[in-house]
């Protein structure tokens, strides 16, 4: 959108707010796009015009003025998706939520906290434990990750499996919706049951329906001193019957976090960190809890049983603070360690935890068939979440990191869009998520029907109809435009 006439008139809206658009020395070019696009890099950025209001009013006035001119319009928060949902690649205007980013109050009787949506979510988490409380939603991008996106994208993190998703914390929300009504659910009790609840159709909606502009989040109780525990395992199904072992001894993990072998001898190459064992094994857990309830002594004693009945092969605790970080860098260093040695295909995907096992040994088995390609497994296990990824490198003898292929990107990635959709049809099959943590965004919209039925799909359409008559927010997002 580069009409002159509009980008006065959004100027004049935005009493508080500002407009830039591109390349008029407002900001440097890369850092404009930014605004426009989040950490997928399979669809570029292409716009012209970037607003930022102040408060819910102005982003109303922006949205009534988008759907009268017939202007598309994407929300834009934090960017940390990995999924292209924050994406402006049709010329849309991005509307970031960047100055939206005040603390509107503390109720100590529920408790809850009230924020704008461009808060971040580690400004949150620290505000919490200023007045004794715990926001426990736990994300590697928590400072850059803001509270509105978190809430749209339905985040999760590493404590989902002791906490729950984002959706169980929110009370209350202000949304605009595509309309540019500003609907208000109040955040001030904890029981109301007045009919439909309304703002759990914005969670998770990836903008599409509305934009997120305040939320009331419920706190909890913070957990004592976490003691946190690494575990080698030798195959896979093991790591799940260990879970369950837990669950059978009433420990109540804060987090099980599980990762191969190639991705801790990645991740020690690429930070230098030391190898946790005295050799590498092809499974690792770590397992975090709360030593208020179960102290070291009794938590070691049931760990030497599990040893014994040989639920896992070797084990080391975490005796300080500082070696539980030690720890906790093994699994949160994957990511960028893996993006920054590799060119790597990400995919964030969920299933039963039962059929992890299985799903694993299948796509193993059709990477094998391909040639020159090392899959990469880690995630947030404890609750069915499993990060996949591909990476452009030759599979690895056991002891070795993968080799960098001779294969183009572009036939790499090829090769992948051929891959998700033999793995989106397995998911399919065994019950699964195309899409656990990061949402739909662009890059999964076309196999959104592996996970949802079409009587979903279409009541989804319809919700999209009555919020968003004119089609102008997110377009393009979770599914294509039209029937």
């Amino acid at each position: 959108m580069r009409s002159t006439r509009h980008i006065d008139a959004l100027a004049n809206i935005l009493k508080r707010g500002s407009v830039v658009t591109r390349g008029d020395g407002t900001m440097a070019e890369p850092e404009f796009l930014s605004y426009g696009s989040d950490r997928t890099r399979e669809v570029r950025p292409e716009f012209h015009t970037l607003v930022f209001p102040a408060d819910t009013d102005e982003v109303a006035a922006v949205v009534r003025y988008c759907v009268s001119n017939r202007l598309p319009l994407v929300p834009s928060g934090g960017r940390t998706g990995l999924s292209g949902g924050a994406v402006a690649a049709e010329n849309e205007i991005v509307l970031s939520l960047k100055k939206l980013n005040r603390v509107l109050g503390y109720d100590p009787l529920l408790p809850a906290l009230s924020v704008q949506a461009g808060v971040t979510t580690a400004e949150v988490q620290q505000k919490a434990r200023e007045h004794g409380h715990f926001l426990p939603i736990d994300l590697a991008a928590s400072g850059s990750s803001q509270i509105g996106g978190n809430i749209a994208t339905n985040a999760g993190g590493t404590r989902v499996i002791r906490y729950g998703m984002i959706r169980e914390w929110v009370l209350g929300l202000t949304v605009v919706t595509g309309a540019g009504e500003i609907l208000r659910f109040p955040g001030n009790v904890l029981k109301n049951n007045t009919g439909i609840d309304l703002k759990q159709l914005f969670i998770g909606s990836e903008g599409t329906l509305g934009i997120v502009t305040e939320a009331t989040l419920r706190l909890a109780e913070p957990p004592g001193q976490a003691s946190g525990a690494l575990f080698a395992l030798t195959d896979f199904t093991r790591v799940t019957n260990f879970l369950a072992w837990l669950r059978d001894q009433r420990v109540r993990p804060l987090a099980f976090e599980y990762f191969d072998r190639t991705a801790l001898k990645i991740v020690c190459a690429h930070l230098s960190l030391p190898a946790p064992f005295d050799r590498f094994f092809d499974h690792y857990v770590f397992l975090e809890w709360d030593l208020e309830e179960l102290a070291l002594d009794p938590m070691l004693e049931k760990i030497e049983r599990a040893v014994e009945e040989g639920i896992v092969v070797d084990a080391r605790f975490a005796e300080t603070s500082a070696q539980a970080d030690a720890f906790w860098k093994y699994r949160e260093g994957i990511s960028e360690s893996l993006s920054l040695s590799y060119t790597v295909h990400k995919n964030d995907i969920s299933a039963p935890i039962p059929a992890l096992g299985e799903l694993r040994e299948k796509v193993q088995a059709i990477l094998d068939s391909g040639q020159g390609r090392a899959p990469v497994f880690f995630g947030h296990i404890g609750d069915g979440n499993l990060h996949l990824n591909v990476l452009k490198a030759d599979a690895p003898e056991p002891d070795m990191l993968p080799v960098a292929s001779a294969e183009s990107d572009a036939d790499f990635f090829a090769y992948c869009r051929t891959f998700d959709r033999q793995l989106y049809g397995l998911l399919r099959d065994l019950g699964g998520s195309i899409s656990a943590e990061h949402g739909i965004g662009t890059l999964k919209r076309d196999f959104l029907s592996f996970s949802r039925s079409p009587e979903e799909i279409e009541a989804m359409r319809r919700l999209k109809a009555l919020f968003d008559p004119a089609g102008i927010l997110n377009p393009g997002k979770v599914f294509r435009a039209g029937p």
